[in-house]
Order: C-alpha cells, then sequence, then structure tokens
C-alpha cells in the first residue's frame, strides 16, 4: 500500500513540477531543495493526500524558514525536514536531484536508502 501511495504522490506532482525546472530531469540547485519541498507539501496539503494515514493539514504551509532543512543529502537524492511547532511533528521529505517527490513520512527512514 505504501509504495502505491508513493507512485500516486509522484505521478500526481510529477506534471506540475517538470514545468517549474525546464525541461527533461534537470538537477536542481541545492539551494532550491527546501523551495521544492515547499511546493511539494503544498501540493500534499491540497490534495489531501495522506501521510502515513492521516492528512496534513493547513499548518504546514506556514513551517519557518528555521524549520525546514537539508537533512541528508545522497546519490541522486535529498531528504528535507520541516519541524512543525503546531503539532510538534518533524516531516522528512524525499527528493529526487530533480526535485520530485519520491516520499514523505514522520521517521526519517525510507526504503532502499
Amino acid at each position: 500500500m505504501k509504495y502505491i501511495i508513493t507512485i500516486l504522490i509522484s505521478l500526481m506532482l510529477s506534471t506540475s513540477l517538470a514545468f517549474a525546472h525546464g525541461g527533461g530531469h534537470a538537477k536542481i540547485k541545492e539551494s532550491q531543495v527546501i523551495e521544492y519541498s515547499d511546493k511539494n507539501i503544498a501540493s500534499i496539503v491540497r490534495q489531501q493526500i495522506e501521510i502515513e494515514g492521516k492528512k496534513l493539514d493547513k499548518s504546514w504551509l506556514n513551517i519557518s524558514k528555521s524549520n525546514k532543512k537539508i537533512y541528508k543529502k545522497g546519490e541522486g537524492y535529498y531528504i528535507t525536514t520541516f519541524k512543525n511547532d503546531t503539532n510538534n511533528k518533524t516531516l522528512y521529505i524525499l527528493l529526487s536531484e530533480a526535485g520530485e517527490l519520491y516520499d514523505a513520512n514522520y521517521s526519517g527512514k525510507f526504503e532502499g536508502l
């Protein structure tokens, strides 16, 4: 089920994000990683996609800049963290090097990494 959700999220967001970084799958700059994570979170909230069984509320759209960080950079991917002081949760976002959403969770552990 988790894989189906991940695939659905990727498919829903890839169309809108493809236009944001030009044609193809060009790598985004490290300085753009948080911006792409922001866009992905906004899409998740807008489309009411569930993360670990629950929809993200609108408080995720107002995370302060100091609570947004690149947690890890790996070969072909980035993991960012968004700490929400309203509900005291940290959301981990797994992005491709092109800024496409692969997965999101609250543990920061992604299968295969």
